[in-house]
């Protein structure tokens, strides 16, 4: 599955890129657009393959760590792609963890 639609205009996808940066530069008009339009989407990504639940969670949590590693972002890179690889390895991580055997 694409990270976004092969439909959606490029100007589309480089919006939501431009947004985390102005978001990184302290604009909340821009985060919170940047949020609304990122984290649904990631939590409808995610719960296709694992609980409801984890999705939730990891598609919030992968928004809180691209803000704290927002220097990785690379420019002119989908954000949306860049967001999901964030909330995906997330998910394995807490799939490890909670079907690590006790004491493990």
């Amino acid at each position: 599955m694409n990270s976004v639609s092969p439909q959606m205009p490029e100007a589309a996808r480089d919006e939501r890129g431009a947004w985390f940066m102005q978001a990184l530069r302290g604009d909340s008009d821009a985060a919170t657009r940047l949020y609304d339009a990122c984290v649904p989407a990631i939590r409808v990504w995610l719960s296709s393959r694992v609980a409801e639940d984890i999705a939730a969670e990891c598609a919030h949590e992968a928004m809180v760590r691209a803000f704290r590693h927002g220097r990785r972002f690379e420019p002119g890179q989908s954000f949306l792609a860049w967001l999901r690889t964030i909330a995906w390895h997330l998910a394995l991580k807490e799939l490890r963890n909670t079907n690590a055997p006790p004491g493990a």
